[in-house]
C-alpha cells in the first residue's frame, strides 16, 4: 500500500496561518492535492 503525508502549512507562522483561512487557497490545495494522487495512480498503471 502507498501512503502521503503532506503538511502544506504551519499555522504557528502568522503569514501562512491567514492563507489556511482563505477558502480560495483551501480549494486550490485540494485541487492539487488531487491532481497529484490522479498523476501518481495514472503513472503507476
Amino acid at each position: 500500500f502507498n501512503n502521503v503525508a503532506s503538511e502544506m502549512l504551519f499555522i504557528s507562522n502568522p503569514a501562512e496561518e491567514m492563507l489556511i483561512l482563505d477558502e480560495k487557497f483551501q480549494q486550490e490545495i485540494a485541487d492539487k492535492i488531487v491532481q497529484g494522487i490522479k498523476d501518481f495512480l495514472e503513472s503507476s498503471k
